[in-house]
């Protein structure tokens, strides 16, 4: 897939950011003609490069021991897990509300 415009190429590498975050590690994006750089743990943009620009960027990667996020755990599994309880809880008030529906009434009495 090709991006001719900046902006979708800042939206990826700022997409970068997040993954950086979520794993809570250095993240090296390189992009063929994008931006290219290094993101800190938390965010930061640490080196970068312009849109379009054929640049060599050497960067120092600092390789150290991080704790685990909860999205490096679990992944996408997180999000299946609540999903699949979400839809369980969306069926289980839909029973419960159609079998206290279908109880029967007492019939008020018949006037004639």
């Amino acid at each position: 897939m090709c991006f001719n415009s900046e902006i979708a190429l800042r939206q990826h590498f700022n997409l970068a950011r997040f993954r950086a975050t979520e794993n809570n590690r250095y993240f090296v994006r390189c992009g063929s003609f994008g931006i290219s750089g290094l993101i800190s743990p938390t965010g930061k943009i640490l080196e970068s490069t312009a849109c379009f620009d054929e640049v060599d960027l050497a960067v120092a990667v600092p390789i150290e021991q991080r704790a685990l996020t909860v999205f490096t755990r679990w992944g996408d599994h997180l999000n299946w897990v609540s999903g699949i309880l979400l839809i369980g809880s969306l069926v289980l008030t839909e029973f419960f509300h159609r079998r206290a529906n279908n109880r029967e009434t007492p019939l008020a009495a018949d006037p004639t």
